[in-house]
């Protein structure tokens, strides 16, 4: 890494007037070679010499500027503000080079936003040697007369950033932000002196990376890399860097753009972010753990309880068949009592079994044809003898992505509440419409209908609106659905009034 502020060569001989020529000869094919406009001017601000480049850049003739004042198309504010009251610094050597942004006026009236870069003058030379090009950013700035370079350098001072430019293989620094000390706690002529001292302060395990980073690379892309600095107290400042080659009309790199910027607060909030995640994801494995053996509770508890269950229903029904003139009404009542709550416990097992068994982790679903699995695995559930003057009708059935067996559950549980809570013919309609983000199915029944105080309840586990003997529930049902809905990252509601049906509606991402 090596890095040095532009120097002043040394002339030989010539006289005065033959080093001006010169000068203007050597401007030229600069100007010629970088694609940038430059002019000639001397110690008062007239303009001795102007490029073609420059012509090409304001459209004005060399007439029309050579011999003229800079403040003729600067204005005198700006050319005493920028040009007169900096000059001085530039003569004494305070400044390596005097950069400026101001909009020129054209014999026209026309506006061109302007960055000017004017270099020391050349022992023995008369004339400054300003560079300028056009500026393409903040051309609103420009033209109301506001330099954009001041609000570059606020921008890059509140962020704590630096920006510089320079040749191509970093052995000259054309311009660079003030804040440099800020950002690593040395001045810019410090660096220049002894480049090895910023070196030094970057992270062993840095190192390479950084110089590997800095070097001219294979193409002139942007480049982006970050390393560790080391401050005054001790601690590490996290800097990331990004540099980019800045390129002429035939694609030749002529200068590079870097900017260094203060990540360490971004740093801090990444590392309390990963171990806020190492703690998630810890817990995430322990809550696996508890799911897995409350699954496997609920499967052991559904298979053991449902073995004398069985054997309690059977021995109920051959008590009812064998011994029913033997018992009177009282005794009536009591067996089908109990026979009922057998039978209401063996729905509950069930329920619970089909709950369980809806997993978190599913691979992904196939796209499943909605109205092919409805004909042949649902409409014959309850288009039969068990269910006389049942009908379900069905318009557009749109294909979903979604496994066949959590459908089966969403539409068995909506089809068999639309008809065990119902005092009229079941009339059963489910239709789907596709919207942009997704595909809604509509199910809806003519039944008895939900209050709206009980919409959101009737999803969670257990809860039963109802609890009359023919209008019983497991209220588990509507539970098991809203848990598919999850999975697919879908949502569950409905719309219904008391005596008026129920709709239910189903969302399934695209």
């Amino acid at each position: 890494m090596s890095t040095t502020i532009y120097k002043t060569e040394q002339t030989n001989d010539l006289s005065r007037s033959c080093l001006n020529e010169f000068l203007k000869e050597t401007l030229e094919h600069i100007s010629h070679k970088y694609g940038e406009g430059v002019i000639g001017i001397t110690l008062e601000g007239d303009v001795k010499f102007v490029s073609s480049e420059f012509i090409n850049i304001t459209k004005q003739s060399e007439e029309e500027i050579l011999n003229k004042n800079l403040k003729e198309f600067i204005g005198p504010a700006n050319f005493q503000k920028y040009f007169i009251t900096r000059l001085s610094d530039l003569l004494n050597g305070n400044i390596s080079l005097l950069s400026f942004e101001c909009p020129w006026q054209t014999d026209a009236k026309k506006t061109i936003p302007l960055s000017f870069t004017i270099h020391p003058l050349k022992e023995g030379h008369t004339l400054f040697s300003c560079f300028v090009q056009k500026m393409t950013l903040h051309s609103n700035l420009c033209k109301i007369g506001l330099p954009t370079q001041i609000y570059l350098e606020q921008i890059m001072d509140n962020i704590n950033a630096v920006m510089w430019v320079g040749a191509p293989d970093a052995s000259e620094v054309y311009y660079m932000t003030p804040n440099f000390e800020n950002l690593y706690e040395m001045t810019f002529e410090e660096l220049t002196a002894d480049p090895q001292r910023l070196v030094s302060r970057i992270h062993p395990d840095d190192r390479d990376y950084f110089m590997k980073a800095y070097s001219i690379p294979e193409t002139y892309s942007l480049t982006e890399y970050g390393f560790r600095y080391l401050l005054k107290d001790g601690s590490w400042r996290h800097i990331t860097a990004y540099r980019s080659f800045i390129n002429n009309e035939n694609g030749i790199p002529t200068k590079v753009a870097g900017i260094s910027v203060d990540d360490t607060n971004l740093y801090l909030v990444r590392e309390k972010l990963a171990a806020k995640k190492e703690i998630l994801a810890r817990k995430n494995k322990e809550l696996e753990k508890t799911n897995k053996m409350l699954e496997d509770f609920t499967a052991f508890a559904c298979h053991d309880l449902s073995q004398p269950l069985r054997v309690f229903n059977t021995h109920t029904q051959i008590l009812e068949k064998g011994y029913m003139q033997e018992i009177d009404e009282e005794g009536k009542q009591i067996l089908t009592s109990v026979y009922s709550a057998v039978q209401r416990m063996q729905d509950l097992i069930k329920g619970m079994a089909d709950l369980s068994l809806i997993n978190n982790e599913m691979t992904p679903p196939p796209l499943l044809n909605v109205e092919n699995l409805l004909n042949k695995k649902i409409l014959p559930l309850f288009i039969n003898s068990l269910y006389p003057g049942c009908q379900i009708q069905t318009g557009v059935l749109n294909p979903i992505a979604v496994h066949e067996n959590h459908l089966i559950i969403l539409f068995k549980n909506l089809i068999e509440n639309g008809i065990k809570y119902n005092n009229n013919p079941p009339l059963i309609k489910i239709h789907s419409k596709r919207l942009k983000s997704g595909i809604v199915y509509a199910v809806t029944d003519n039944g008895i209908g939900i209050p709206k105080e009980a919409h959101k309840q009737i999803f969670s586990l257990g809860r039963r609106l109802y609890a009359k003997p023919d209008q019983s529930g497991t209220g588990i049902g509507l539970s098991a659905c809203k848990k598919i809905m999850s999975l697919y990252e879908g949502d569950i509601w409905l719309n219904s009034k008391p005596g008026l049906g129920s709709t239910f509606y189903l969302f399934f991402l695209l």
